[in-house]
């Protein structure tokens, strides 16, 4: 019923010297002081990376993009594009939604997911991801595979800042956060995994259509280093294990990764990630050292 008398007077506010937003706040009191509100919020929203909240403020947005590259040891590199976009609903509700699509050497759809995020204190959130994958491999030896399935994830991102420059991280509240796709390329195949392997959550599961049960179990720590409010760096590492159905043996990793953001401007950042995934015990599609898979990562994001 308000939004149909929110029409009406609308209607009738442009056909009247009264202007539209006087008729608004007289159907709707509340819409003027939320609009005034999320002008605040925007123009107090933190510079610094290491001030911001885990959570975004209520109403604002941030739509994001990635272009990720794998290098292989026993290979080539191969690529995908991400795209992202978070949404504030409450002071203690997100809703974040990535997708991950590989474009080379092969192009196809990789994966969405859609994240639910709770605040459950300023220091730490619960975060559940739901999605839709599509892993595939394609051979010139090996039969070529392509199966879909469902993936869900939890994880708890948390920061806790020491010094007002240096913070205790661990996860990640972005859309990219729930973590990069691996694809891998050689000459005899190309193999494209979702991001359940390389997660940030605590733990992430993959059921495919064909039966295959993978996953992997997480333990992220960080550090971010924060010398100037429009600069930051992240050291990240961990432990983590992937396993597979089937009777494969599980595979072990010790990863590292640094993460370096510059805000341009206050509503606008871009950064680029180098990772290590660090394989210390096992083999994955032919690679085991700890040294084999590199993953590089550039990607920008804005506040609206």
């Amino acid at each position: 019923m308000r939004v149909c008398a929110l029409a009406l007077a609308l209607l009738a506010a442009a056909f009247s010297n009264a202007p539209a937003a006087e008729v608004l706040a007289e159907v709707w009191p509340e819409v003027p002081a939320v609009a005034t509100d999320y002008r605040q919020l925007k123009r107090e929203y933190p510079l610094a990376l290491i001030d911001r909240p885990l959570l975004l403020p209520r109403f604002m947005s941030e739509p994001s993009a990635e272009i990720a590259m794998t290098n292989f040891s026993g290979g080539s590199s191969a690529g995908a594009v991400a795209l992202g976009f978070d949404i504030g609903l409450s002071r203690r509700y997100a809703l974040v939604l990535l997708i991950d699509v590989p474009f080379y050497p092969n192009a196809n759809f990789g994966e969405a997911v859609l994240n639910s995020e709770i605040r459950l204190n300023r220091f730490l959130n619960l975060r559940i991801d739901v999605g839709v994958q599509h892993p595939f491999r394609t051979s010139t030896v090996f039969d070529n595979q392509s199966s879909w399935g469902a993936i869900l994830g939890l994880g708890l991102p948390f920061k806790l800042k020491l010094h007002r420059m240096f913070a205790l991280v661990s996860g990640s509240s972005d859309a990219r956060g729930f973590g990069p796709s691996l694809f891998l390329a050689s000459a005899r195949q190309k193999v494209y995994t979702t991001g359940y392997l390389m997660t940030n959550d605590l733990i992430a599961v993959a059921v495919q259509t064909d039966g295959t049960v993978a996953g992997a179990f997480s333990i992220p720590v960080g550090v971010l280093f924060a010398p100037h409010p429009r600069f930051s760096l992240t050291l990240r590492s961990g432990y983590r294990l992937s396993f597979l159905s089937g009777g494969r043996a599980p595979v072990h990793y010790v990863p590292i990764a640094l993460d370096a953001q510059v805000t341009v401007v206050r509503s606008f950042d871009v950064g680029v990630s180098a990772v290590l995934p660090g394989i210390v015990d096992g083999t994955l599609n032919g690679a085991e050292g700890y040294a084999d898979l590199r993953i590089f990562t550039l990607w920008m994001q804005g506040r609206f």
